[in-house]
């Protein structure tokens, strides 16, 4: 399971035991746009199959991410020496929110979410990871509107096909793991790695 998969679903898990507690949520980890019936709609890709998200009244939130980029930096290590032992990556997100707006206006279930995140690893969950550190920040959010249909953008669907209370937000955010850079060893052999 991938480093950022593990920590979305950290997320989801955090954001189901706090404010989606006791209602009907529906959260899924990192999605991608594909193709349905001529349309590019969000899913989730395991083994070739594609789970797709829908978004619909049945469910009083759905829950999705998308990874937008990664970026990678060598560290030095903090000590003796000039050696780079780590690797940080910086992975821009954005977590997506269908949800009825007949029972949480947009403004305060986007607060309610930014003060829920998760905002780093605990030291068990960095281990799992095989991480030194993991941290997690919101950077924005924008609520549906008029000028910026997020629905439509999502789900390639016309204004007749959404259901007026059904609507959607935006948080975007970035987590930055560090980890150390691994010893690549050829011949499989309990050799420690050289600095």
């Amino acid at each position: 399971m991938s480093i950022v998969k593990s920590i979305t679903d950290y997320i989801n898990k955090n954001l189901e035991l706090s404010i989606f507690k006791g209602s009907n949520a529906s959260l899924y980890s990192i999605t991608e746009h594909v193709a349905k019936d001529d349309k590019m709609i969000p899913a989730i890709i395991k083994d070739g199959e594609a789970d797709y998200v829908i978004y619909d009244d049945r469910f009083d939130f759905v829950v999705y991410h998308r990874l937008e980029n990664i970026g990678y930096t060598l560290v030095k290590s903090s000590g003796y020496g000039d050696s780079v032992n780590n690797k940080q990556a910086v992975y821009n997100m954005a977590l997506y929110v269908s949800f009825n707006s007949d029972k949480i206006a947009a403004h305060e279930l986007i607060e309610a979410i930014n003060t829920a995140f998760v905002t780093n690893l605990t030291s068990a969950q960095n281990q799992k990871l095989s991480l030194l550190s993991a941290t997690i920040e919101t950077t924005g959010a924008v609520a549906q509107s008029k000028e910026n249909n997020l629905l439509n953008s999502e789900f390639q669907i016309s204004g007749n096909e959404i259901l007026p209370k059904i609507t959607m937000a935006r948080i975007r955010y970035t987590i930055t793991t560090t980890a150390r850079l691994a010893c690549v060893n050829p011949c499989n052999t309990e050799e420690k790695c050289l600095n």
